[in-house]
């Protein structure tokens, strides 16, 4: 048997290893390891339990360091001291993986030493070693080629000294921040924006031995992606870059580490906190760098943090920011003519305070070439000619319709107007989830309908809303992905565990007049499950209720059967496969690809079926790193870091992903990318036509109807932008600056008005008094107003004994933390199963954390309802948490129930 390739030493300590690998694997005990690498140095924060990510950052930069401090050792003796202090830390089962897997007793390498200063910050060691493509493997290595690699040196990273190259487009577009000037940096998706920011940035800190940067991104996986590259383009202020998300700070804030960083990773949202607390200025910083700055808009929190900078551009005394943005598409908003087009992005550079837009234009030629456009196709989904399977949950739909019209239409007006006007021609389209949304509105404020007759509407909505999703994904994915919607809805809506409760009685029936299988293939009638009832008559006739339980259990036995039948499998999905194979095959084998969906759900889907039913694709997905209101369906850093590295080491050839991947995500250039049934706006248009970017690359747009009259919208929409950006260029430096500070000052003045009429509002509004909660969903009582606590602001946790009684709670597949708590369950009602918030661990304690949507909340003095409000919409003041609140939620654990696992 062959004797397996072991990896080169060297590999050890490359980035891949240190940055990815070695984290992951070291896991706890890292204190104690750095301590017997001697590494006395390094700052040991304190980790709260579950909170891997910092963690693993907190691993990284040890090892980092410690390979920069014995950098001039040669490669054995610093793997050998590795292996010694991993057994020494008790790690001996790594330490015998990594015998295994690198070749330890290869002949001593010759490395590339540089001198090492006193200060070990300004030298970097991702330059000590030449290596190959493969072992350095980072994430970055599309921006960062290896030295012994004669390509194009603008495609390389920083040389000893810190110094990088750029094309001459990219320096064109880098001359106004060069001279400290605002401006936003328009070119497209791939074309090397963050390159040119960074570059900008060296400058920035070069000449300004006090500047502090803040570089901003929206998501967390755009933030530790750009974290890593400017660490590696920077590597003379590689440790006084630091990272902040705002998830997971702990005791590290902004605040204690002023002093020790030059350059601030961090979410709007996290600094958006610490200006509202004021306990940071934004005149703590020299420049402010906006990732996808065409984000700064509305209410969206790069706007939020603008908002601050224009309050401060009132005073005078203090030195601004310096503001640079960087977008593949500033956008257009809702223009309808080229005016308007130029009206929106003068109010994106008022917003800003930027004066000019820098994209190619003397070096356009050069840039056009390196970045063609490419081909674009369209082609309309069909529908199928005979679909039971739609057939079979849109007539489980009519008959849920017909319950809502049949008991509710004579008992209250609102709800009887809303029931003549929905759209049962149309439940796969908008317009049908516009009218349940309105429906699932009115139904818990209605003051004519009974508690229970509320509480069996709602459930009636909720079964509706579960079928026409998956009308939806009938339409898109597989047979099989439908019951498997449907499967995780029985979950998410408790359908088969909330017994009686929840199971409404649709119709009486005799058991031999049960619902027959429409496609007249089973004749299985109604399953008797989750709280039907078959009463036997004084005649000896059996007779059975038929509730929205058993008409489920009977649709999805139905629709089981008819996915067994390939005659009736989705066309679109298997037209969707044929054209990732078509690619292939003109393209040739080693292409890649990405498929762009809507949905989470429909990503995991497609990458599996792509994966099994494709001659060429290996495939896996991408998806936010975001919780969805349910709190499940994310994808974590970790995860996403591993799908990349496996595209970037050719072990898959293609991505499915949602929208999280169309914009800044550094991953390969793709031959050929598939827009599947998603659309949203221009901006999106742009993005992931960006994500084509090899030469000869294809466009495919594939959806239906609908989605195609769209995309023919955002067409429109992106010529106008381009016109309207042509005449903003066009225009006098001067005129533009006397057009954005008018907008501005009527943008801050606008703003100064909402926070006043807030803040009278507030004052008028918050009073001593009581409220009640009671359940969305069951009406049940929950808690009174003295029962709850104000927890740092935002949090408001339940002190009163008898919520506990009330409530159930399951344990999360994924523990999260933040605020110093650790979110570890749900908590649910006990009779409905409705979701109440979340289980919270702090101090060895536990309590309860709600969430308020979730509870029709009653003023006990005016007997006024609130639906679905945040907190402070309700009018009564809520008492902040005190050390004796704390001794009263001892041992609250043990009143609760536990929900079995899933």
């Amino acid at each position: 048997m062959a004797t397996a390739v072991k990896k080169p030493l060297a590999e050890l300590f490359s980035d891949l290893s240190l940055i990815t690998d070695l984290p992951r694997r070291i896991g706890e005990g890292w204190d104690g390891l750095l301590v017997r690498l001697g590494l006395t140095r390094v700052v040991i924060y304190h980790i709260k339990f579950n909170n891997h990510g910092q963690l693993e950052d907190m691993i990284k930069d040890g090892l980092d360091k410690w390979n920069i401090q014995n950098i001039k050792e040669p490669v054995s003796k610093r793997a050998a001291a590795f292996l010694e202090a991993l057994r020494a830390q008790e790690m001996v089962p790594l330490a015998e993986e990594l015998e295994e897997e690198y070749n330890f007793n290869e002949p001593e390498l010759v490395e590339s030493t540089p001198d090492v200063t006193e200060d070990p910050r300004d030298t970097s060691a991702d330059t000590s070693i030449v290596y190959t493509r493969e072992a350095s493997g980072d994430i970055m290595n599309s921006l960062d080629r290896p030295k012994n690699d004669r390509s194009d040196p603008t495609e390389n990273g920083p040389d000893i000294n810190g110094d990088f190259p750029l094309r001459d487009y990219q320096m064109e577009i880098a001359q106004d921040g060069l001279k400290g000037e605002n401006s936003i940096i328009w070119a497209r998706t791939g074309s090397g924006k963050t390159r040119v920011a960074v570059y900008i940035m060296k400058n920035h800190l070069d000449n300004n031995p006090t500047g502090k940067i803040a570089f901003f991104n929206t998501t967390m996986t755009l933030l530790d992606q750009q974290y890593e590259v400017i660490r590696k383009f920077l590597p003379k202020y590689k440790h006084q870059i630091m990272k902040f998300s705002g998830v997971e700070q702990n005791e590290v804030t902004l605040l204690s580490n002023t002093q020790h960083f030059r350059v601030c990773v961090l979410t709007p949202m996290t600094l958006e906190k610490y200006l509202a607390e004021e306990t940071v200025s934004l005149d703590l910083f020299s420049m402010l760098v906006f990732d996808e700055c065409h984000h700064t808009r509305k209410k969206e929190p790069y706007n939020q943090i603008m908002k601050y900078y224009r309050k401060l551009l009132q005073d005078s005394t203090v030195k601004l920011p310096q503001i640079l943005g960087l977008t593949a598409s500033v956008g257009t908003e809702r223009a309808c003519n080229v005016d308007d087009a130029e009206k929106s992005i003068l109010e994106l550079m008022a917003r800003m305070n930027v004066h000019k837009i820098a994209t190619p234009r003397i070096n356009r030629k050069e840039y056009t070439q390196m970045f063609p456009e490419p081909e674009k196709h369209s082609e309309v989904m069909k529908d199928r000619t005979t679909d039971p399977m739609r057939d079979t949950i849109e007539d489980a739909m009519g008959r849920l319709e017909t319950w809502l019209q049949d008991k509710l239409c004579d008992l209250d007006k609102n709800v009887h107007k809303l029931l003549g006007e929905i759209p049962d021609k149309m439940r796969m389209e908008q317009q049908y989830q516009s009218w349940l949304s309105r429906l699932m509105g009115a139904l818990p404020r209605s003051e004519e309908l009974t508690p229970e007759i509320k509480h069996q509407a709602i459930v009636i909505a909720e079964h509706l809303t579960m079928y026409q999703t998956a009308l939806s994904v009938n339409h898109t994915l597989c047979m099989k992905d439908v019951l498997e919607h449907l499967y995780h809805s029985s979950l998410k809506y408790k359908i088969l565990e909330g017994g009686k409760k929840n199971a409404v009685v649709i119709s009486n029936s005799s058991r031999n007049n049960t619902d027959e299988d429409n496609t007249g293939s089973d004749n299985t009638g109604v399953v008797n499950t989750g709280g039907d009832n078959t009463d036997v008559d004084e005649s000896g006739n059996d007779e059975t209720e038929i509730t929205c339980v058993s008409l489920y259990t009977s649709v999805t036995k139905k629709l089981e059967i008819l996915s067994k039948n390939d005659e009736y499998e989705n066309p679109n999905i298997v037209r969707l496969r044929k054209m990732v194979d078509k690619n292939f095959e003109e393209k040739g084998k080693d292409s890649t690809f990405i498929v762009f969906v809507e949905q989470r759900e429909s990503a995991v889907a497609v990458s599996k079926y792509l994966t099994e039913k494709s001659s060429f694709a290996k495939c896996c997905f991408l998806i936010s790193a975001q919780s969805t209101a349910d709190g499940d369906g994310k994808q974590s850093q970790a995860e996403y870091n591993w799908v990349v590295q496996r595209l970037l080491s050719k072990q898959i050839n293609g991505l499915v992903a949602t929208q999280v991947a169309e914009e800044g995500l550094d991953i390969p250039a793709c031959n050929f990318v598939i827009r599947y049934n998603q659309s949203s706006n221009e901006i999106s248009t742009i993005q992931a036509a960006g994500r084509s970017r090899a030469m000869g690359g294809t466009v495919i747009d594939f959806a239906n109807e609908r989605k195609h009259r769209q995309e023919q919208g955002n067409v429109m929409k992106l010529t106008l932008m381009n016109q309207a950006l042509e005449m903003v260029l066009g225009r006098p430096v001067d005129s533009i600056r006397q057009e954005v500070n008018k907008r501005m000052d009527s943008i801050t003045k606008t703003e100064a008005e909402e926070e006043e009429r807030s803040r009278e509002a507030g004052r008028k509004n918050k009073t001593q008094g009581n409220f009640t909660l009671r359940c969305l969903r069951c009406q049940e009582v929950a808690v009174s107003s003295p029962d709850i606590r104000r927890y740092k602001e935002t949090n408001y946790i339940v002190v009163g004994r008898d919520f506990y009684k009330k409530a159930k709670r399951r344990l999360k597949k994924k523990v999260t933390c933040y605020e110093n708590m650790t979110k570890r369950y749900k908590v649910y009602c006990i009779k409905c199963g409705s979701d109440w918030g979340a289980g919270i661990c702090m101090r060895n304690l536990f309590f309860a954390v709600l969430k308020i949507r979730q509870f029709i909340v009653r003023d006990d003095d005016t007997e006024k309802e609130y639906f679905g409000v945040p907190w402070s919409v309700i009018p009564h003041t809520v008492q902040t948490m005190t050390e004796e609140d704390f001794s009263s939620v001892a041992a609250l654990d043990k009143l609760i129930e536990d929900a079995p696992d899933n």
